[in-house]
């Protein structure tokens, strides 16, 4: 037989934390957000369960007697579920997202590593080529020479600062805001029609 439970539809959420030192970090981010279920027997422990059961119901008249002191507790209950979805929910989508970033790291490094090496030949291949027209009396090369020797000197630091968000970012990702969109006493039907369907 369904016991009557608390329902509480919440929406849990996983933030990047703010670096003020790296500026493509400066600002915290919404990295996650989802929505969960979780229900609370009388007695029992908060649980997750499908989200979908809020679909399955059905608006009642009044409380009946076996569940009025579930729903004397219903403040209670969702203390317990938002402390539960702080401290399971949002925790273990925190770690999840953080394990993510940890596990493709190398690759990322490797990549973006690889990209400015790529973009640090292209300059110098660009002022070899611009070296040529200066020695062969090219007036404009020699101004042109000096706009890449400047994106050159940049360039490494510019390298160094994408590789550092990488290697921080993982380190930034906490649990976020836990947000309830719904809170339902449900009770077992007494219907005889709803129980035949059921």
């Amino acid at each position: 037989a369904v016991k009557p439970y608390l329902f509480h539809l919440a929406l849990v959420s996983v933030v990047r934390q703010p670096e003020p030192q790296l500026p493509a970090l400066a600002r915290q981010e919404l990295v996650d957000c989802r929505l969960f279920g979780l229900r609370q027997e009388e007695g029992g422990p908060v649980e997750p369960c499908a989200i979908e059961q809020l679909l399955l119901l059905r608006g009642g008249a009044g409380t009946p007697a076996s569940a009025f002191m579930l729903a004397a507790r219903a403040a209670e209950s969702r203390d317990q579920a938002r402390e539960y979805a702080a401290g399971v929910v949002a925790a273990g989508m925190a770690a999840e997202r953080r394990q993510a970033l940890l596990a493709t790291l190398e690759e990322r490094l490797d990549f973006v590593s690889r990209g400015y090496d790529y973009q640090d030949a292209e300059l110098a291949t660009a002022r070899a080529r611009l070296a040529e027209r200066v020695r062969a009396g090219d007036p404009r090369a020699g101004g042109e020479v000096t706009r890449i020797r400047d994106r050159q000197r940049t360039l490494a630091d510019r390298k160094g600062a994408a590789l550092a968000v990488l290697r921080r970012e993982p380190a930034l990702i906490r649990p976020g805001e836990v947000t309830f969109l719904a809170h339902a006493l449900v009770v077992p039907t007494a219907d005889p029609e709803d129980r035949k369907r059921h």
